[in-house]
């Protein structure tokens, strides 16, 4: 994504905005001509048609050491920086980007409101999203405004004020982060400035590859024609960002940028149909003549997710990638598109109920998960019934429970966990044979009697707790329950779908909870409130009681810095702030990786450098500065003897790891 992507004018929010907000607040993309005008002069349009004639390159670029920064800053007399470029230059290591700092958005028309969307019901949403934004609030006041290739990686825009916001993480991992305003990123910045820093970063760690294809694209952009363009496009289809709206018209260009999807449907290349024009998209022809790629749904356009008969027609192109968020819920449904679905929909995790006997029916015809049918489908007996009876020929009386043990462990061994649906309240209150059963298959918890829905012993399988319905513990069953588990299944068990079932929101406010928590996993330090993550004192108990806080890197590093100045060996490197990364007495007393993260002052000290290389790994010498790694103490210093080649510019899969 090109760093002067900057997003188009937010229409759905000017109403809930001041009129100086709305000045201060609008937006521009550069994959449209119009640019929407209210009546107060915007000076960020000048700006934008003077970053449109000049060059832009993306993130994948050497950074500028704070050294180098300072001295542009003061050179220029430009002291706040666009945010992008901000972070671009200083917010990295070896060329590595923080890319949770960044913001992409896609075009306005492909924006939902959360509420219109089936990711508004996954479990990781209301339990993080609840402590910004109120019980019962987020739902109606945000609209999504980017879903990244991965749907861990969201851009939210809370439309009361027109904040944005950036969700990654996995469940295991979410992480909610407020960036501000679109006026705390544009800043005015010389183009002068601009130009020659997104061309060749700086000259520390220089990718020969990048620079010398990026000079032939400046090349041909001034003297070449479009045949020159056009072959240059059909090996570097990554440019094809880079070029004005009306190149990215033209069916030459998009015929050399087919040719790379026709050669590698899986190209590393595959996002750059989000940066087709948007007539393109909106085109059901150009998905199949354009696209051919395995992940063009991602890109379809929102009037395109729309339409049912497109949808099926993807779904036959595409039968094995297509992604059921991606597609309109009243469609996943639909017994039309239902019967296109090859790969098992976790229809759970997508929010995707199945509540009436034709789609019990319909899904188990396809991809049905039980565990999506409402339970109060599941415990109706002669519905539940009648439903094996015909989809599986039976002959059952619809009034009568099945109490054949040897019956329903064959079926489960089947995958037909569906018939405990219509077992005994007795052999479904029996624990040995719904131990057998989960045994078999985790999914059978779902059908446990109410007499073991408080068994330490079941719930204690990290699997089938996440299945289990209508629990009820208290803080001290699910302690116990947790200590009776296996570290790696406690872990498992800490992902935000089993919490979501078992431990009732008001439970992770409790502070002797949570310690609780921790002692027995660091990694339930997800499920604490933001306000008690900020709480040293809090840490200060947890830390003691759990020593592996330190070694996942769970406690914020501000906290952990101040406590433990001087036993940093087992932080995660990516934790530490710039500041951090500044500091010699830090590196002194970390891990040898550590030394790799560290800012070039750092990295350029010798005796720093030869301590490393002694104490930790040779491996530190790939990230020293130019001038050290000629140094012939330093080559002397080597325990691995084949670096002595490493030439004086690495090669680009060090620069960009």
């Amino acid at each position: 994504m090109n760093i002067f992507n900057i997003p188009e004018v937010v229409v759905r929010i000017f109403p809930f905005l001041s009129t100086e907000d709305r000045a201060h607040n609008r937006l521009i993309n550069s994959t449209f001509d119009a640019i929407y005008q209210t009546e107060e002069k915007n000076d960020l349009i000048d700006k934008w048609h003077k970053y449109c004639q000049e060059l832009a390159h993306d993130y994948d670029s050497p950074v500028l050491s704070n050294e180098q920064l300072t001295n542009l800053i003061n050179q220029f007399g430009f002291t706040n920086m666009q945010f992008h470029l901000k972070v671009w230059l200083t917010n990295c290591a070896s060329g590595r980007y923080h890319f949770s700092n960044l913001i992409s958005i896609a075009p306005v028309d492909d924006w939902e409101f959360i509420a219109e969307t089936p990711i508004s019901e996954h479990s990781t949403f209301p339990l993080i999203l609840n402590s910004e934004f109120g019980e019962n609030q987020w739902q109606e006041n945000l609209i999504m405004v980017h879903k990244g290739h991965f749907t861990s990686v969201l851009t939210l825009l809370d439309k009361r004020n027109g904040l944005f916001f950036i969700f990654t993480g996995t469940s295991m991992f979410p992480s909610l982060k407020c960036i501000g305003h679109i006026k705390d990123w544009i800043e005015s910045i010389p183009i002068h400035v601009i130009k020659p820093i997104s061309l060749f970063g700086n000259e520390l760690y220089p990718d020969e590859e990048m620079i010398g294809n990026m000079t032939k694209y400046v090349k041909i952009m001034q003297e070449g024609d479009k045949k020159d363009l056009v072959e240059f496009l059909k090996a570097n289809a990554n440019f094809y960002p880079y070029l004005s709206i009306e190149l990215r018209r033209d069916p030459e260009i998009l015929g050399a940028v087919k040719k790379m999807f026709e050669t590698d449907p899986d190209c590393y290349f595959q996002n750059i149909p989000a940066f087709f024009p948007s007539e393109i998209r909106k085109d059901k022809d150009a998905y199949f003549d354009l696209f051919n790629i395995n992940s063009s749904h991602i890109f379809l356009h929102h009037s395109l997710r729309k339409d049912k008969d497109f949808t099926i027609r993807l779904m036959k192109q595409y039968p094995y990638s297509v992604d059921p968020n991606r597609v309109q819920t009243e469609f996943v449904n639909d017994p039309e598109v239902a019967k296109h679905w090859v790969y098992t929909i976790d229809l759970k995790e997508s929010a995707f109920k199945i509540k009436t006997k034709e789609d019990i029916l319909r899904f188990l015809q396809v991809t049905l998960d039980v565990e999506s049918v409402e339970p109060e489908l599941l415990n109706n007996l002669t519905l539940m019934v009648e439903v094996i009876n015909q989809h599986f020929h039976r002959n059952y009386k619809t009034n009568e429970y099945l109490e054949d043990r040897d019956v329903i462990l064959e079926e489960i061994s089947n995958r037909n966990v569906i018939f405990l649906s219509i077992a005994s309240p007795e052999l479904r209150n029996n624990r040995e044979f719904m131990l057998e059963c989960i045994e078999i298959n985790e999914k059978s918890a779902l059908f446990i009697g109410d007499s073991l829905k408080n068994d330490v012993k079941i719930l204690a399988n990290p699997t089938a707790l996440t299945y289990v319905s209508g629990l009820q513990l208290t803080m001290n069953q699910i302690l116990e329950i947790l200590r009776n588990m296996e570290n790696d299944d406690i872990d498992y068990a800490m992902n935000y779908n089993a919490v979501k079932n078992f431990i009732p929101a008001e439970y992770l406010k409790d502070d002797e909870f949570m310690l609780h928590l921790l002692e027995i996993s660091a990694f339930t330090n997800v499920l604490m409130s933001s306000k008690l993550r900020k709480d040293k004192t809090f840490w200060s108990m947890a830390f003691e009681s759990n020593q592996d806080l330190l070694k996942y890197g769970v406690v914020p590093i501000d906290i952990l810095r101040e406590k433990y100045p001087s036993d940093l060996s087992n932080i995660d490197p990516r934790l530490l702030t710039y500041k951090m990364r500044d500091d010699k007495t830090v590196i002194e007393n970390s891990g040898g990786e550590i030394f790799n993260y560290a800012s070039e002052r750092v990295r350029s000290d010798k005796d720093l450098l030869l301590e490393c290389m002694e104490r930790y790994s040779s491996v530190v010498y790939l990230y020293a500065p130019k001038h050290l790694r000629k140094d012939t103490q330093i080559k002397q210093a080597l325990s691995c003897p084949s670096l002595l080649s490493i030439p004086d510019k690495l090669p680009s899969r060090f620069a960009k790891q």
